[in-house]
């Protein structure tokens, strides 16, 4: 008899640890990062006091077609564009080897519904820099 008690303390020792790791939330400490967040670049951002029309303009179609454009007025179309790699809150990947131009990396970060860049330069003699600052997404 006392077997039985002690394995039915056990069973519900066991029950009331597996409920309580269950019931706690993850491991999120907020500093951004991890997984992957493409969609949270989806839209057509422009850049905030832009001098020429300076856009980045992501469709987020998915699969081996997903762009990621740097658009310009002057330009008439784009300035730089490649496959969006991957994005995780703060480093953004753009250019495979199937990319028109040379890969870059670069971070962005998106708080109160704009969109900061920096780190890029000059790539394939197109100067990228005009696209760092920041961004707010067109409706």
């Amino acid at each position: 008899m006392k077997n039985i008690v002690k394995l039915f303390g056990i069973i519900a020792l066991v029950a009331i640890i597996g409920f309580s790791m269950a019931a706690c939330g993850g491991d999120d400490d907020g500093g951004g990062g991890g997984g992957d967040k493409k969609a949270d670049l989806k839209g057509v951002w422009v850049k905030d006091g832009g001098t020429n029309n300076e856009t980045i303009d992501y469709e987020g179609r998915g699969g081996s077609n997903d762009p990621l454009y740097f658009r310009t007025g002057s330009a008439g179309g784009a300035q730089y564009y490649g496959q969006l790699v991957s994005y995780d809150g703060t480093t953004v990947k753009v250019g495979d080897s199937h990319s028109a131009y040379t890969p870059i990396t670069f971070t962005a970060k998106i708080a109160n519904g704009k969109l900061t860049v920096s780190g890029l330069g000059t790539v394939d003699s197109i100067d990228l820099s005009v696209f760092n600052g920041t961004y707010t997404k067109q409706p």
